[in-house]
C-alpha cells in the first residue's frame, strides 16, 4: 500500500470516528426532544 493511500484511509478513518462521537449526542438530544 503506497504512502498517500495509508494517509488517506487514516484521514477518513479519524474523521468518520470524530464524526460519530460528536453526532451522536446530537442525535440523542433529537430523538428525546422528538420523543
Amino acid at each position: 500500500m503506497s504512502k498517500t493511500a495509508g494517509m488517506a484511509a487514516a484521514l477518513c478513518l479519524v474523521t468518520g470516528i470524530m464524526t460519530g462521537v460528536a453526532f451522536t449526542p446530537l442525535i440523542t438530544l433529537m430523538v428525546n426532544n422528538i420523543g
